[in-house]
């Protein structure tokens, strides 16, 4: 998928300003550390996918929030 189509991009853009991504980032990381400490020890199975999806959905964030930045800076 090169391309998206209009909808798309325009609920993908009201996500972001609804949901900021370093305020997301915090709430996810926090999440997933009372996640952790709930199993208090034991690991799921599927822990390495669970921290696999999270480094990437965490990069992404990195590269939204870097991206708005740069947008904000050229505002200024």
């Amino acid at each position: 998928m090169e391309e998206l189509n209009e909808p798309l991009s325009k609920a993908i853009i009201r996500f972001i300003e609804d949901h900021p991504p370093k305020t997301m980032k915090r709430n996810l990381f926090s999440l997933f550390v009372d996640y952790i400490y709930t199993l208090k020890g034991g690991t799921p199975n599927d822990l390495d996918n669970i921290l696999f999806d999270f480094k990437e959905l965490f990069i992404l964030l990195d590269k939204i929030e870097d991206e708005i930045g740069k947008q904000g800076e050229d505002y200024d």
